[in-house]
């Protein structure tokens, strides 16, 4: 399954759901700016949940476990196991999330898109055999964070913690590319299996205790 483009989609399923949700609803909140911000919470619960079935329907799938992207992400019941609780945490912070925004008064529907794209992140690393699978999922999901912490754009306090996440994530995102880089010139490769490959060995190599 590793070379078949329409197989490894199929297996993506849950993840791309979430996120063309997540794409739908900040176009529509773009263009269309409905009063009611409470139709993207159905609509947002609906994609989470669709996803979940879909996260199911996947698990008889993946035994044995199966590869996709060419080594980028690996299904099996761990890593569906693992999106299920994403998508359950997602699910309960949308549910509980719309009295509190308007307590707040925080009418915006993009809050929905970014939490739908926060838990894509999640739901990716969860899946991921690679590090620059990892390093993509954690940035989707981190950028999502930035955004949330400073959704309250009258606040002041809320800007600033999104700006502090932002530079305190920026720098986190740098040293562990360095890492990365470290890796790869150790062992020629960032996928998991080569790395695990590498350790087993016994060989002594600096660069990739540095990483």
């Amino acid at each position: 399954m590793n070379g078949n483009l329409g197989e490894s989609l199929l297996l993506l399923a849950p993840v791309l759901i979430t996120f063309v949700g997540a794409m739908g609803i900040m176009m529509v909140e773009a263009i269309v700016r409905p009063p009611d911000k409470g139709i993207f919470r159905i609509l947002s619960l609906l994609l989470v949940g669709v996803s979940a079935l879909a996260t199911v329907g996947l698990m008889p799938m993946v035994t044995p476990a199966v590869e996709a992207f060419s080594g980028m992400v690996r299904m099996d019941q761990y890593g569906l196991s693992f999106q299920l609780i994403t998508l359950l945490a997602g699910f309960f912070s949308l549910l509980i999330s719309h009295e509190y925004l308007e307590q707040l008064g925080v009418r915006i529907g993009e809050y929905y898109a970014l939490v739908l794209f926060g838990v894509c992140g999640m739901q990716l690393m969860s899946i991921s055999s690679d590090l620059m699978m990892v390093f993509l999922s954690l940035e989707v999901m981190s950028i999502s964070m930035y955004v949330l912490c400073a959704i309250k754009r009258a606040d002041s306090k809320s800007v600033e913690s999104g700006f502090k996440y932002f530079i305190l994530g920026a720098f986190a995102s740098g040293i562990m590319l360095y890492g990365i880089a470290f890796i790869f010139g150790a062992t020629g490769s960032t996928n998991f299996t080569a790395i695990s490959h590498a350790l087993a060995s016994g060989q002594e190599n600096t660069l990739l205790l540095v990483g």
